[in-house]
């Protein structure tokens, strides 16, 4: 991450995020960073698990 200030903001929701729900963070894909699973199924059966809290660091933005 080149920005100096989004990596201090990145460093920042670390700190949020992980305080908030008491969990670990674990990289999902290239730049998501979750905490905790969410399982869900859809009325197909298929089932999907995704981080429950989180944020995504990209080159423009930010995303919580």
């Amino acid at each position: 991450m080149a920005d100096p200030q989004k990596r201090e903001d990145a460093k920042t929701l670390l700190d949020i995020f992980g305080r908030t729900t008491g969990q670990k963070p674990v990289v999902w894909g290239r730049k998501q960073i979750g905490y905790g699973i969410y399982r869900y199924q859809y009325l197909t059966g298929h089932r999907v698990e995704i981080y429950a809290a989180g944020f995504s660091v990209a080159k423009r933005n930010i995303t919580l």
